[in-house]
């Protein structure tokens, strides 16, 4: 902003030059974003994708798919993560490594959505949407999430009476939520603003500044409170699950026996707002900085490497921000098993430093990824990671139908296949995912910047 007389709107970061619906949905296209081709001749022009973020996305989707495939198809069985129960690994470090390595999956998704609800809110703005309609859109695709969960968790469980709130579910309810926040943020800064010109005489463009600090410091606030949240409420393991009320598990506690309750929550939303909030703030600071790559790199790893920091003194303490430790054996100090074995359901605040730590670290370096380096069509991770949710239903139903088909038949083990035969059909899957998600790609190409099949 230039001048004193310049006030601050409400995009999500300062004075764009104008716009039209010819304008790039995103702005300052870099060797670091694609514009993926486009078959629709439309006066708008789709926008560039952050590569890096692409491919780690496809990345989260391929560690991801391992444990869905592991519960149909494995030996490897073992309870979840949860805050009432923890796994055994009785030593077996293999065992342990083919579930840690996917814990770093949720909260990454978490993360990428946050970030993403920033970069599609700025592109909208940009070409004169309200913030009525960004509303509206992220309203739509928070419930298109929430019921796709309800027509999963009722196909898999031959009984649509049942309810279970699943990642989609969360991921459904937070986008909506992230939205509102950018949304109250964006009425925030201005007023702000004006409020620090009048209270201490500051010139425009500093008070704005300053007004961004704040709203960065809250957002640091924000994630930091939601990252304990749950490591404070949770009760002892031993607490009678039957005393938690319907809206308590709905939005905070998971709670539920699988197979008999005809309600079960698994990921109840509000835990998982502190991933979705650094993801918000992560996409704010390099929008309004108008960060290039490296220095959006160096700020993830920088991020990161604070948060693996924390990690470390706070589960070797085994006190606050560790839920239930009583439940590992052995201890969390005489074990490296135990140490990294964290609970997840809810996320505690170890589980979350640690994940979102590594996964910001991974990030850093694939945001360096030139897209000249990439073929956005037929690389592995960019096509699992622009088809995502395409690729998470159509994976989930066929390891998940293929389980019960093959042991209906006499192919598959009641006790699972050994290694083998696991990463063998683990293998099969990704190969067969690969193909449907390039044909869905191929299809998604043809269709509307704004149709409803690019929620896929």
């Amino acid at each position: 902003m230039e001048g004193h007389n310049q006030r601050p709107t409400a995009s999500l970061e300062a004075s764009p030059p104008p716009s039209s619906e010819q304008t790039p949905l995103l702005r300052g296209t870099t060797a670091n974003t694609v514009v993926a081709p486009h078959g629709n001749t439309g006066a708008r022009s789709r926008p560039p994708r952050i590569v890096g973020m692409d491919l780690f996305r496809g990345l989260l989707m391929a560690v991801m798919a391992i444990d869905h495939a592991r519960y149909p198809f494995s030996k490897l069985q073992y309870p979840h993560e949860t805050w009432n129960e923890m796994p055994d690994y009785r030593g077996n470090r293999h065992h342990f490594l083919v579930r840690f390595i996917t814990q770093f999956c949720a909260p990454g998704f978490f993360m990428l959505m946050g970030w993403g609800v920033v970069l599609f809110s700025e592109a909208r703005l940009e070409i004169g949407w309200s913030w009525g309609q960004i509303l509206k859109h992220f309203a739509i695709r928070g419930s298109l999430l929430c019921l796709i969960n309800v027509l999963m968790v009722g196909s898999m469980m031959g009984n649509f009476k049942v309810f279970i709130t699943m990642v989609l579910f969360a991921l459904g309810v937070n986008l909506f939520l992230s939205a509102v926040v950018l949304y109250v943020v964006a009425k925030l800064v201005p007023n702000t603003t004006v409020a620090l010109e009048k209270t201490f005489k500051m010139a425009t463009p500093s008070a704005f500044n300053a007004a961004n600090r704040v709203t960065d410091l809250l957002f640091a606030i924000a994630f930091a409170l939601f990252a304990c949240l749950a490591s404070e409420y949770v009760p002892s393991p031993d607490y009678d699950q039957s005393r938690f009320s319907l809206w308590w598990k709905l939005w905070f506690m998971p709670a539920g026996e699988w197979g008999k309750d005809e309600f079960m929550s698994a990921y109840p939303p509000i835990p998982w707002l502190a991933p979705t909030l650094l993801g918000l703030a992560l996409g704010r600071i390099s929008k309004r900085s108008k960060l290039d790559a490296s220095r959006q790199a160096l700020l993830c790893v920088a991020i990161g490497a604070v948060l693996i920091a924390v990690f470390v003194p706070v589960r070797f303490a085994s006190g606050f921000g560790n839920i239930n430790p009583e439940l590992l054996n052995p201890p969390i100090r005489s074990s490296v098993i135990s140490f990294f074995n964290l609970v997840k359901y809810p996320p505690s605040l170890v589980y979350l430093c640690l994940t979102l730590g590594v996964d910001l670290v991974l990030l850093g370096p694939l945001l360096l990824v030139p897209a000249s380096r990439v073929d956005a069509a037929r690389g592995v991770l960019m096509v699992f990671g622009n088809s995502s949710l395409f690729f998470f239903v159509t994976h989930s139903v066929l390891f998940s139908a293929g389980g019960m088909l093959g042991r209906a038949v006499g192919v598959v083990p009641e006790d699972g296949f050994g290694d083998l035969g696991f990463w063998s059909i683990y293998a099969a899957g990704m190969a067969f995912e690969y193909v449907m998600c390039r044909k869905y790609a191929e299809f998604k190409r043809g269709t509307g910047p704004d149709s409803v099949w690019r929620f896929f």
